[in-house]
């Protein structure tokens, strides 16, 4: 499903004294078709940088990303603008997705009406499949995003993206935004729409628990490079590397409460 291969994206600032920042670093990575991959690290060690350059949503320095067989680094614009409502992703913020200026069912149905994947009087019927597979009532979709909580307007960002029935979603921190009672709802939301849809998910989270509880396999990041990857159970109950041996240990160890 997904073929990337000696990927970089490297960025140079300053004016006299010039600094090179290799966000991404010569990364290879394969995700199966119709699998959860797990993508973990500290911030900053360029994993929405990677998510962004699978999705072309910034371009790469080097290397190559294939997905279903197609080289999208080589596509122009119109072709690749015909491929986006295959290939969706869900932002830590729902704000990042929905308008404040638009009530949640325009929100949630813009996308199919910009690529005009549907007809008017089918609408209503797409919108209340979309809401029940997302578990977003109906009765607050006429509401707008600040009359909602934060958990209901992820629920939406999820009711969104459904209504294009993605071959591949990219969930970056989907969850980290929203107490702790949700984010387990909505990663138990994700699992099961997965499984439901088959369709393939780059997970990216810096929480292990998460990547243990979602992903098939899970790849850790550090300063724009993948250092080490596997079967999840694999990499998260026997890490090969001293780096990921501490992250392991700091994301399961026991809490000492003070006395």
């Amino acid at each position: 499903m997904i073929d990337v291969r000696h990927l970089s994206k490297h960025y140079t600032s300053g004016i006299v004294n010039k600094r090179l920042t290799r966000a991404v670093d010569g990364v290879n990575l394969s995700v199966p078709k119709g699998s959860v991959f797990g993508l973990t690290g500290e911030s900053g060690c360029g994993k929405t940088t990677l998510a962004m350059l699978i999705l072309r949503l910034v371009e790469p320095t080097a290397g190559s990303i294939t997905i279903d067989g197609k080289d999208i680094t080589r596509l122009g614009k119109r072709a690749l603008n015909r491929l986006r409502p295959d290939y969706q992703i869900i932002w830590q913020n729902p704000d990042t997705s929905l308008s404040p200026r638009l009530p949640l069912k325009d929100s949630i149905m813009e996308p199919l009406r910009y690529y005009a994947r549907v007809r008017r009087k089918d609408e209503a019927a797409i919108l209340s499949r979309c809401c029940k597979m997302a578990e977003l009532p109906e009765s607050l979709v006429g509401r707008y995003p600040h009359e909602v909580s934060g958990g209901e307007n992820q629920r939406a960002v999820i009711a969104r993206l459904l209504t294009l029935r993605p071959t591949l979603l990219i969930a970056d921190e989907p969850t980290s935004s929203l107490d702790v009672l949700v984010q387990a709802q909505i990663l138990e939301l994700l699992k099961r729409i997965q499984k439901q849809l088959a369709f393939t998910m780059l997970f990216i989270s810096h929480d292990l628990q998460a990547i243990g509880f979602m992903c098939d396999q899970v790849a850790v990041m550090r300063n724009g490079k993948i250092i080490e990857s596997g079967a999840c159970g694999q990499v998260l109950s026997a890490p090969r590397t001293p780096y990921c041996r501490e992250l392991v240990d700091n994301a399961f160890r026991p809490w000492r409460f003070a006395s």
